[in-house]
């Protein structure tokens, strides 16, 4: 507020207020003293000097003070004068690195992400700014691959889009890193609807914000590889997305307490959804997922979060989970349809038993298949019972 006043108000404003305090203070100091009686200015010479000393300090004081007040009004307005210069120069490199980037040639594209990388590097209070500009970029309208017989000309342009898509995967990858010389964390990154045909965010780590893939179409024969990733907070967000011949590589991956993973209304079709040796703390959810012709691979995982399969539709599929540590209980399997997948926890270390919503629960549904132990267990149950 202070550096938006003219200065002549700033320092007139400043001296009346410091002499007014200034000749106050002075006066109580004599009214203390008791010097401001008519005998007491003619006791002595020195007492009128002294006097005289304490209005010109006075004075001097409020002189100190309004110089100082103007110093910093200056300093104000300085800052911001940089702050705006700041803004100009940052909203001048956007708008050159979006250029950039809408440009039809290939090369002047992939040189606008590092552009647009290096602006939200510089500049914290927009960086959401430019990440959201690459993500729109990476999750627009695009085709499938050509057929090997296709023009050149239309294999080529698919290539170099294909080329840029996974550019910006691996910038994203770069900033969310455990080693990013400038990190990326909390922020929100919003690949929805996109064509998911390969890239690398292998070690990753989201402490924070959001990681989105939801309504994604998961193509080719390339998997997205997140491979050892940590989520220690925030949201993986894979709802609604579509498994047509495509996978996720999520071993390795750690999913801490605080973080979610959601595959609730997915489509796994074809493809492969790698969860080996995975740690899941957190929550996995896959409400209303249906299962057709997908493999999830869950060998060595260990499973101790909470995994959601209420309203799921296992139809044809294959998981295993051979040598997987199993905390039963924290399965949910409400409304769960049985049409064909099979569950094989034959080799897994299971930890209490499961209820899989059927109405003999020690009886496992048809495709589930447990370690003999348990089943002898729940055999036991069904005769007891």
């Amino acid at each position: 507020m202070l550096a938006r006043w003219p200065l002549g108000w700033v320092a007139l404003g400043t001296f009346l207020v410091a002499l007014v305090l200034a000749l106050g203070s002075l006066a109580a100091v004599l009214g203390w003293l008791g010097l401001l009686s008519r005998s007491a200015f003619h006791s002595s010479t020195g007492t009128v000097l002294d006097v005289v000393k304490l209005v010109l300090g006075a004075v001097a004081g409020v002189g100190a003070l309004v110089g100082l007040v103007i110093a910093y009004r200056r300093q104000l307005v300085a800052e911001t004068a940089d702050d705006r210069e700041r803004t100009r120069l940052f909203n001048e490199r956007f708008n050159a690195a979006a250029s950039q980037l809408g440009s039809d040639r290939a090369g002047v594209r992939q040189a606008g992400i590092y552009s647009m990388e290096g602006l939200a590097d510089d500049w914290p209070a927009g960086r959401q700014k430019c990440v959201d500009v690459l993500c729109a970029l990476a999750r627009r309208g695009h085709v499938l691959e050509p057929a090997p017989d296709a023009l050149i000309e239309d294999r080529l342009a698919w290539d170099d889009d294909r080329q840029f898509r996974h550019a910006i995967m691996r910038v994203v990858a770069a900033h969310l890193g455990p080693d990013a010389a400038v990190s990326w964390q909390g922020g929100t990154f919003d690949f929805t609807g996109a064509l998911i045909d390969g890239g690398d965010l292998e070690g990753i780590e989201l402490t924070g914000g959001e990681l989105i893939f939801a309504g994604a179409r998961f193509v080719a024969d390339a998997p997205l590889v997140l491979r050892g990733s940590r989520i220690v907070k925030g949201l993986l967000d894979v709802r609604n997305a579509v498994f047509e011949s495509g996978g996720l590589d999520l071993s390795k991956v750690a999913v801490g307490p605080d973080a979610t993973v959601n595959f609730s209304d997915a489509r796994f079709e074809n493809g492969c959804l790698d969860l080996r040796t995975t740690a899941i703390e957190g929550r996995c959810y896959l409400c209303r997922a249906t299962l057709n012709g997908t493999e999830f691979k869950l060998e060595e995982a260990d499973l101790r979060g909470s995994i959601d399969f209420r309203d799921a539709r296992l139809v044809d599929g294959l998981m295993r989970f051979a040598g997987a540590r199993v905390e039963s209980g924290r399965f949910r399997f409400g409304g769960a349809r049985f049409e064909g997948t099979t569950l094989d926890f034959s080799e897994a270390r299971i930890d209490g038993a499961f209820d899989f919503g059927t109405a003999t629960p020690a009886a496992p549904p048809t495709g589930v298949i447990l370690p003999s132990a348990v089943m002898q267990e729940a055999d036991t149950e069904m005769i007891d019972s």
